[in-house]
């Protein structure tokens, strides 16, 4: 792609979000609730400790974080240092990082075409997803920089089969990880990849080997420092706390909540309940545990009550979730939208999932009703244009459309059965790279269909 393109690209995509960044400011939208201001408390707290409180040696000193990932709230500092507390400073240049992305995706449908890297590029730009959570104080932004660019090492990889951009993949996938933790299973499965796609060309086990091994050496160098200081301090080599608590309530909880039909709410309480009685039968107290030790005896108690539940829901929990991500608007996280929802999905009872989904819209703000109904019509047009772009990739480039299917199917299982557009933002640079190849071959498209219609009559 030519420079203009690229630079055309980032301007579009660092003014919509300065705007709506500028939005969010007039609106006083409330930017630190929840999950956010526990960020900017993590940025204040790494600038005034020294830089150096990740690796305090008392693992009960609330400065010993071990939920989250450290590098956002490390960018947060600097951000803090250089500009003082300033939401707008940090928006900003979250807004810069999020235009980059925007280039990076045009890269990756670059590939395919120019014009189809041209359209990924300006529909990145404009993706309600990509902007509405560029104004957030949250880790997506600064992972989805990360991760687009290991994607694109990971294209060009598949392109050249030369070890130079594996190598570049491996080190942004294990710096993404240090931003969010989701994306740790795939340092392996990724070099497994690797291995086969070299045995495959090449036919050398050596250059199989030597193909994963820099991979996964690259992948580790990032995430080594945070391994050992949990080692060092809570003995244990997880990368957070978070995993039990997402294990047992996220995962078995809401497939419990399938199968009994009943309010979240309540099967929290019950939960609840089953980790007193493991802390009895243990004869532990809760106080007594660190963060980590915490984590594994939830993940115990999600092992327990995991049989409990009939595959059936895990099944109907996985899909559904996977079908609303794919199907909600974006727009509808936006914090001038979400001011008028008054409903909790998940706190929603309901016999089906089409009578839960019936009761939750009806309990909300008509502003909020209406982004749902209006976006999801965009919503849709978009997922078919992506399974348009998906399948003429298959029929020219099969190992890329199955790296993209697989990119794609990894998200919606380590994600959960959890409801909400936010969790289809890592598969954003797939799905529209697949947009754009879609947009760009509509007429190759269409006509394969009319000669299929025709031959039916």
């Amino acid at each position: 792609m030519g420079k203009r393109a690229l630079f055309a690209i980032f301007a579009t995509a660092l003014f919509a979000r300065l705007l709506n960044m500028l939005v969010l400011l007039l609106s006083e939208a409330d930017l630190l609730a929840l999950d956010a201001s526990y960020y900017w408390a993590l940025g204040t707290w790494i600038k005034d400790g020294g830089w150096a409180y990740m690796n305090l040696s008392d693992p009960t000193n609330p400065l010993a974080e071990s939920e989250r990932m450290p590098l956002y709230p490390y960018f947060i500092a600097v951000l803090k240092t250089v500009f003082g507390d300033s939401l707008a400073a940090v928006l900003t240049m979250q807004a810069m990082l999020d235009a980059a992305t925007c280039t990076i995706i045009a890269h990756i449908a670059g590939y395919w075409s120019a014009r189809a890297g041209l359209f990924a590029g300006l529909l990145a730009a404009l993706s309600p997803n990509m902007i509405v959570h560029a104004g957030s104080i949250l880790t997506d932004t600064l992972f989805l920089f990360l991760f687009s660019a290991g994607l694109l090492m990971a294209v060009r990889f598949l392109a050249i089969r030369s070890l130079p951009p594996l190598a570049g993949g491996g080190l942004l996938l294990g710096a993404a990880t240090l931003t969010r933790s989701l994306t740790f299973p795939l340092v392996g499965v990724v070099a497994a990849a690797a291995a086969i796609i070299s045995w495959v060309h090449d036919r050398s086990i050596w250059r199989a080997l030597h193909a994963a091994g820099i991979f996964a050496l690259c992948a580790a160098l990032p995430l080594a420092p945070w391994l050992s200081r949990n080692f060092t301090q809570f003995d244990s080599i997880a990368l957070s706390s978070q995993s039990g608590t997402h294990f047992l309530f996220w995962g078995v909880g809401i497939a419990k909540q399938y199968h009994l039909g009943l309010p979240f709410s309540e099967i929290s309480k019950r939960l609840n309940i089953e980790i007193e009685r493991e802390l009895e039968r243990r004869g532990q107290a809760s106080e007594s545990m660190n963060a980590m030790q915490r984590s594994a005896l939830l993940k115990d108690v999600a092992l327990t009550e995991a049989p409990k539940v009939p595959i059936s829901s895990y099944l109907k929990a996985w899909t559904w979730a996977a079908a609303v991500n794919f199907a909600a608007p974006s727009i509808a996280l936006h914090p001038v939208v979400r001011a008028d929802k008054t409903g909790s999905y998940y706190d929603t009872a309901g016999a089906s999932l089409l009578s839960r989904a019936k009761t939750f819209l009806a309990g909300n703000g008509a502003v909020f009703v209406t982004a749902i109904l209006g976006g999801g019509i965009f919503t849709l047009i978009a997922n078919v244009l992506t399974a348009c772009g998906f399948f003429v990739l298959l029929a020219r480039y099969p190992w890329m459309a199955i790296f993209a299917a697989l990119s794609i199917a990894y998200f919606c299982v380590t994600n959960g059965p959890v409801v909400s557009p936010k969790y289809r933002l890592p598969m954003e640079p797939t799905l529209i790279a697949l947009m754009a190849i879609g947009l760009a071959e509509w007429r190759t498209v269409a006509s394969w269909v009319g000669n299929r219609i025709g031959r039916q009559h």
